[in-house]
């Protein structure tokens, strides 16, 4: 499935809203602008982040809004949870500031149970805003090479753009992907 959407419809609530309310995590959660909203949505919430100083934003932005989550501090690349973990997996717009992807949806897949959902949102490419990113470290991910690093998921796409008041275009690609 491919749709042409704008960015200002959120992806990630609207592919939860049809799912089980079981575990749920973020990874590269950060200050938990997504997880107290996961949480808030009635999912056990796990967030993990590189960043002690992100999660303890987290922490507070929870408390704020009188949720919980699970929080660690950790790195993406060795995802510390047993197989078959969670239900759920999310990223948005962190997996986009490694060039180890496939590492990284290789520890979706071990993390996630069988027949497990993964939602992830990146930067895509063909975005004329790629020169407000450069020297951030992020790597644009194209719907061809997603499809090709995610297997062992039954995988869909939609396509989103953020169209700036100059003219510039951030494309986005969200990858909606059931574990087989």
């Amino acid at each position: 499935k491919n749709t042409v959407r704008e960015a200002r419809h959120y992806p990630l609530l609207a592919f939860l809203a049809d799912k089980p309310k079981g575990k749920v995590l973020e990874i590269g959660c950060g200050s938990g602008a997504n997880l107290w909203a996961i949480a808030r949505e009635g999912f056990a919430a796990y967030g993990q982040d590189k960043s002690p100083t992100a999660i303890g934003l987290c922490k507070e932005l929870l408390q704020l809004n009188m949720v919980q989550a699970n929080l660690l501090v950790g790195d993406f690349h060795k995802l510390p949870y047993a197989d078959d973990f969670f239900d759920i997996v999310v990223d948005i717009r962190s997996i986009q500031h490694t060039d180890a992807k496939k590492q990284v949806f290789e520890e979706v897949h071990r993390v996630l149970r069988s027949c497990g959902h993964f939602f992830s949102y990146h930067l895509s490419d063909g975005s004329s805003t790629e020169e407000i990113f450069e020297g951030q470290g992020i790597i644009t991910l194209g719907e061809k090479e997603a499809r090709e690093l995610l297997s062992g998921f039954e995988v869909s796409t939609e396509h989103y753009s953020r169209i700036y008041t100059d003219g510039r275009v951030a494309n986005y690609l969200a990858i909606m992907a059931k574990k087989l």
